[in-house]
């Protein structure tokens, strides 16, 4: 299903050390799904979605609409310490300290692009 809702993926962490996998749509509540993977994590949430789309149409509710005003900028503050850390990273890792925090917060976050 081709949809414009935005899905994040993310690991859970379970007891023994063991990673199971979640994923969850941010503009339509509650659809989400899970599995030992992402790639089934993401299959059980599409599947859910399309449960989902397909309810509220039978039902005439107005399907929620995607958010569209990222505008790709946000401000965080961070300790100097932190700062200085992240810069020094950077610029071993020679790459600028945006590229840095998009890569750390993609890997965190789980989405790969």
């Amino acid at each position: 299903m081709k949809t414009m809702y935005e899905l994040i993926v993310y690991p859970i962490a379970c007891e023994g050390g063991d990673t199971e996998w979640g994923a969850k749509y941010l503009d339509f509540s509650g659809v989400v799904g899970g599995g030992d993977t992402p790639e089934e994590a993401v299959k059980e949430a599409r599947e859910n979605l399309a449960v989902m789309i397909d309810y509220y149409k039978k039902k005439g509710r107005e399907l929620p609409k995607p958010k569209t005003d990222y505008n790709s900028k946000f401000f965080v503050r961070v300790s100097e310490r932190l700062h200085k850390d992240i810069t020094i990273f950077a610029e071993r890792e020679g790459v600028g300290l945006n590229q840095l925090v998009n890569d750390a917060l993609n890997l965190y976050v789980g989405i790969k692009n």
